[in-house]
């Protein structure tokens, strides 16, 4: 069932007292997002998240409930991870860690998916990750302009890691919200093209995966787009749009391999590269873990791995996790763990992917930028695992939203169609 205000049936003392409840629940959504990806916020983020949960449930009294989906891939997940802490290394740590990441993620998925009725809520949520996205972008290039040095953690300014993992989690988005803004002539051009500018602080940062991802998601988002559209004219500029972005990450990606390892030619930048990465040889012990006791692992929570196998973390501080979302799962709760991961981000896909499919041009739009969203998550976390936490809480408020408004775009299409033929 989906949302219908029935006005005739109530006092207007109750129609406003529920549309400022809206706008209240409009207003918290767009500052959780705003500061979801700002250090030090945590206080704030989760207050937002309580109370906007709270909202979305005295509206779906009043207004009732669409159909929630992926139900099966989260009830899937809560189960292997439960499972977890029967075996888990550091009991405690891990039930903290289900309640993070597992409880919060949904909450987020439920609010905006169910709060997510129309363009307003849409276009305002939206916004509010733009601004930050633009903030956090300025901050990054104000940083490197003072001190020489974009890598560093800051205030408003979360990592290397962290900074491009939200920037190729929300472009596709970004890219929507910008092509779909009512601006013609010259202004248009330069909307279209502003994206490029985020090349510009993601390439300070010198990290290398990003530019990896960039062009997966061109070869995801472009053709996709490329294949619903009608117009020769749009064809030709986003086929444009592909080649520009590809050559340029490819660029960006040998440039910033020169910067972060040694000059000279690509092979032997690429030796250099991988002679002084610990990820192979992290990555061959994990499997062989896996493999030596495939139905359990050390318990659900990243950081279960550096209790389990302290020698890794005083090897190298970073190796406080296997830097793979996947061998994460598996170390964390075996081979069942991999499967529920791959069994989300499958769902999420097929959700996208119908959306994709259907016949409403908007439609096809989100579910495009959400396939593109969701391989380029993956794809980034095949080397890191930036799934957690605040980009985790991120991902599942962006999976909500397009989600929720893609369906109630269907469905209004699906009732005027009803209405016509009756």
């Amino acid at each position: 069932m989906y949302y219908a205000r029935d006005t005739m049936t109530t006092s207007l003392p109750q129609r406003l007292r529920a549309e400022g409840l809206e706008t209240t629940l409009l207003v918290i959504g767009a500052v959780f997002l705003f500061v979801l990806p700002i250090p030090h916020t945590a206080t704030l983020r989760l207050a937002c998240l309580f109370v906007a949960v709270l909202l979305s449930s005295a509206l779906i009294r009043r207004h009732g409930m669409p159909t929630l989906p992926l139900k099966a891939p989260f009830a899937a997940w809560a189960l292997v991870a439960g499972l977890s802490f029967v075996y888990a290394v550091k009991p405690e740590y891990s039930l903290g860690e289900i309640k993070t990441e597992l409880l919060y993620s949904f909450l987020a998925f439920f609010v905006f998916f169910t709060q997510t009725r129309g363009s307003r809520e849409w276009n305002v949520w939206l916004s509010a990750i733009v601004t930050s996205l633009l903030v956090l972008s300025a901050t990054n290039v104000w940083l490197w302009y003072t001190t020489a040095d974009a890598m560093s953690p800051r205030y408003f300014y979360n990592g290397v890691g962290a900074y491009t993992t939200y920037v190729i989690t929300v472009l596709p988005f970004v890219i929507f919200f910008l092509f779909k803004m009512p601006v013609h002539g010259l202004g248009r051009l330069l909307l279209r093209s502003s994206p490029l500018l985020l090349l510009v602080p993601a390439y300070l940062t010198m990290n290398r995966t990003v530019w990896v991802v960039v062009a997966v998601l061109a070869l995801t988002l472009v053709p996709l787009l490329v294949v619903g559209s009608k117009s020769r004219t749009s064809k030709l500029i986003a086929t444009g749009a592909l080649a520009t972005f590809f050559v340029a990450s490819l660029f960006l990606f040998y440039s910033s391999l020169e910067r972060r390892s040694v000059q000279g030619e690509p092979e032997a930048v690429i030796d250099a590269t991988l002679a002084i990465d610990p990820r192979p040889e992290l990555w061959s012990f994990v499997v062989a873990e896996i493999a030596s006791h495939p139905l359990r692992g050390v318990g659900f929570g990243q950081h279960s791995f550096a209790y389990a196998y302290p020698q890794w973390l005083q090897k190298n501080g970073a190796l406080s996790h296997t830097h793979n979302v996947f061998l994460d799962a598996g170390i964390q709760m075996g081979v069942p763990g991999i499967a529920a991961m791959i069994f989300i981000f499958a769902a999420i896909l097929f959700e996208y992917w119908r959306l994709y499919r259907s016949d409403h041009r908007l439609a096809q739009w989100l579910g495009a930028c959400g396939i593109a969203m969701v391989v380029a998550v993956v794809t980034r976390n095949i080397t890191d695992d930036f799934f957690r936490r605040d980009l985790a809480l991120l991902f599942w408020s962006m999976v909500g939203a397009s989600l929720g408004y893609g369906h109630r775009l269907l469905a209004t299409k699906s009732s005027a169609q009803r209405e016509t033929t009756a």
